[in-house]
This record gives C-alpha cells, sequence and structure tokens, in this order.
C-alpha cells in the first residue's frame, strides 16, 4: 500500500526581512515525510540591520528539526546576550544549548542546521 508523503517544510516564519527576497524549495526524496524545518527572522533582535535564517534537516523524524526551528532564535537572542554580540561564541553555545535541550527526546533522531545570520553595518 502506498502512504501518503508530508511534502511541505515546517516554515517558521517569525518576521519577514525588509531587506532580502526569500524562496524556499523541497523534496521528499525515498522518505515518508519531510523531516525538515526552517526558519526566517528578519529584523532578527528588532534590529532592521539583522537577519536570521535557518534550515535544520531532521535525521530518522522531524522532531528534532522541529523543536530547533522553533527554539532556535531564542536561543541565539540569549547567546548573544550572555557572550556581548560575540557572533562566533554565541553560535557555538546555541548549538550547544539546543543539543543539551534535546537530549531527553533525541535518542534515535536528530538535525543538521544551517544557519545564516547576517549583519549590514
Amino acid at each position: 500500500p502506498e502512504t501518503k508523503k508530508e511534502e511541505k517544510t515546517e516554515q517558521v516564519v517569525l518576521s519577514e526581512s525588509k531587506r532580502y527576497k526569500l524562496g524556499q524549495c523541497d523534496t521528499v526524496g525515498r522518505r515518508n515525510d519531510m523531516q525538515d524545518s526552517m526558519v526566517i527572522v528578519g529584523a532578527f533582535r528588532g534590529k532592521p540591520n539583522e537577519d536570521l535564517f535557518c534550515v535544520f534537516d531532521g535525521h530518522g523524524t522531524a522532531e528534532s528539526a522541529r523543536y530547533a526551528a522553533k527554539h532556535y532564535p531564542d536561543v541565539l537572542i540569549q547567546a548573544m546576550a550572555e557572550n556581548e554580540d560575540d557572533v562566533v561564541k554565541s553560535l557555538k553555545a546555541s548549538f550547544l544549548k539546543i543539543n543539551k535541550d534535546m537530549e531527553p527526546f533525541a535518542k534515535h533522531n536528530g538535525s543538521t542546521a544551517v544557519v545564516a545570520y547576517i549583519v549590514e553595518n
């Protein structure tokens, strides 16, 4: 029997980017469900010169990718505050925190991430 495929990436658009026009394309491939999630945060941290774009590629299930997409922007905001806006330290700290936060439920699944944090002075 053929199973219906979930064919769309879950999108978390917190705010549109006013600086960039965006498009997105995805494909499920051989899997029965889409395991990826995408985040767009224009004017990240309320600053018009910052944008945050993320793709979380779920592995095993969509659970980890969806969790990361939902929580990553706030975790990065917290890390930026704690690291005095040091981008490298903040990105590292935010990935480590999300990973730790997912430990209780991400035993047999996970996610990779591509994150673009763009600042224009």
